[in-house]
């Protein structure tokens, strides 16, 4: 679902909740990912520069 269209389809208090969730959500990925496979996702970001989702995504959550 497009941020414009939760915000359509949504109140204001549902939109809050359906993005914190949305946040919970990859955080708890992220640290699941990072437990099983800190190894391997340095290795990942190190041989692949390229892949610029992955490492966007492991820079923002560990700002939070």
């Amino acid at each position: 679902m497009s941020s414009i269209a939760a915000r359509t389809y949504l109140t204001p208090e549902e939109y809050l909740a359906f993005e914190r969730k949305a946040t919970l959500s990859l955080r708890d990925i992220y640290n699941s990912v990072e437990i099983k496979y800190k190894q391997d996702l340095r290795k990942i970001t190190k041989l692949r520069p390229q892949c610029g989702f992955l490492t966007a995504l492991i820079t923002e959550l560990r700002k939070s």
